[in-house]
Parts: structure tokens; C-alpha cells; sequence
């Protein structure tokens, strides 16, 4: 959700939501085998666009998976995280609902 006070466009929106994901996902901010919390990537992006954003969630692509599936990742021992997020991933929303969260 974009802050209701800014101008920007949607587009650079997204431009800087992705951004921030792949400035948190830089591999020099990894070890083997992490365990990935949402919260902190939330945090994180909150902190980096206070101005731009008033809420961000993370919504799982598989028809399977529900909201908060995502919450906690933990990587195997020889893993790492890194994002393939990209704008086309970024959906702005007027407010939070049943159907954009697919709960």
C-alpha cells in the first residue's frame, strides 16, 4: 500500500520495493543455511521507504500455499537466499483484503 501523502507513480513504487528486496537479499547479508524471517525483510523495507509505503505483506504465488506461508524460511545447510523478485511481483493495493492476501 502506497503512504496516502506521495505523489509517486506506481511504477516507481515498485522500482523501489524491489530495490530495498535486493538490498536486503545482497548475498554479503547471508550465510549457508539461514533462517529467512518476513518481518525482518518488512522491517527493513519500511525503514528504506517510510515515506513511500504504509504497509507491505508478502503473498504466495502456489494456489496451495496461504498467507503467512512465507513468514519462515529456513535454507538448507548448503543454501542460500537470494531474490528473483521483480516489478511485474509488486502488486499496490488501496487496502488490505480476504481476496489480495489469499487467506
Amino acid at each position: 500500500m502506497k503512504a496516502p501523502s506521495n505523489n509517486i507513480s506506481d511504477n516507481e513504487v515498485k522500482t523501489k520495493v524491489i530495490q530495498a528486496i535486493d538490498t536486503y537479499f545482497d548475498i554479503r547479508n547471508w550465510d549457508f543455511g539461514e533462517k529467512f524471517f518476513y518481518t525482518e525483510l518488512a522491517a527493513f523495507v519500511h525503514q528504506q521507504l517510510s515515506k513511500i509505503i504504509s504497509s507491505i505483506v508478502i503473498v504466495p504465488n502456489n494456489a496451495n500455499s496461504v498467507f503467512g506461508d512465507l513468514f519462515e524460511i529456513v535454507a538448507q545447510p548448503n543454501e542460500l537466499f537470494l531474490s528473483t523478485a521483480t516489478v511485474s511481483n509488486v502488486q499496490i493495493v488501496a487496502n488490505l483484503t480476504e481476496q489480495n492476501l489469499r487467506a
